[in-house]
C-alpha cells in the first residue's frame, strides 16, 4: 500500500465517521439520562451487528472491518457525551476520538500491506493520528479563547487576549508545522521573551 493509498483510505474513512456519527443525529441540545443511556445502548447494539457481519470477512479483512466498527462506536459515544455537556473540552473530545479511531484502522489496513512498505504505512497513520490531535488542541483553545472574548463583550470575564492565552495558541499553531516545527517554536518563545 502506497502513501497515496493509505492518504485515500484514511480521508474516506475520516468521511465515513462523520458521515456516519452524524446520523446519530445532530441536536446539540443536552440529552436528558434516559434518553442518554438508550442512545448509548443503540450505539453499543449498533457495533456488535457491525462487528457480528464482519465475522464473515476473512483474514485482514474482518480486522479491518471490525476496526472499523469499534471506531465508529467509540466516535459516536464521544459525539453522544459532547451533546449531553457541549463546550470546548466536549469539541476536544470528539476531535481526539476522531483521530484516534482513524488511527486504529489505518494501523490495520498496514497489517495488509507488503513488509516493505508496513513500516512506512505504519508512520503515515501516525503522523495523520498525530497532526488530528495538533489540530484538535489548536482548535479547542482558539475555542475557549472566542468564548472568553464573547463573555468579555457581555460584560462578564476576563479580557480574552492575555499574553499567556495568546502565546499558548501560538505554541498551538506551532504544534501543526510539521518539520518547520522547532524553528515555529523557538520564534515563539523569542517574541513572547520566553526561554
Amino acid at each position: 500500500m502506497n502513501r497515496k493509498q493509505v492518504v485515500g483510505c484514511l480521508a474516506a474513512f475520516g468521511l465515513a465517521l462523520a458521515g456516519g456519527a452524524s446520523a446519530l443525529g445532530s441536536n446539540t441540545e443536552p440529552t436528558g439520562a434516559q434518553a442518554f443511556k438508550a442512545a448509548q445502548q443503540r450505539i453499543q447494539a449498533q457495533r456488535k451487528t457491525e462487528t457480528k457481519a464482519c465475522g464473515r470477512l476473512k483474514e485482514n479483512a474482518a480486522e479491518v472491518c471490525g476496526a472499523e466498527a469499534n471506531a465508529r462506536a467509540a466516535l459516536a459515544m464521544a459525539q453522544l457525551e459532547a451533546q449531553r455537556e457541549p463546550g470546548p473540552d466536549a469539541d476536544h473530545a470528539v476531535k481526539n476520538a476522531r483521530a484516534e479511531a482513524g488511527y486504529k484502522v489505518a494501523r490495520e489496513r498496514c497489517d495488509a500491506a507488503p513488509k516493505a512498505t508496513r513500516k512506512a504505512c505504519i508512520a503515515q497513520a501516525k503522523d495523520t493520528r498525530d497532526a488530528g490531535l495538533r489540530q484538535a488542541d489548536v482548535e479547542k483553545v482558539q475555542q475557549e479563547l472566542r468564548l472568553k472574548a464573547a463573555g468579555r463583550r457581555e460584560g462578564q470575564g476576563q479580557p480574552a487576549k492575555t499574553p499567556e492565552e495568546r502565546y499558548a495558541a501560538q505554541k498551538a499553531y506551532c504544534g501543526l508545522q510539521g518539520i518547520e516545527r522547532e524553528h515555529c517554536l523557538a520564534e515563539v518563545n523569542r517574541r513572547f521573551h520566553k526561554s
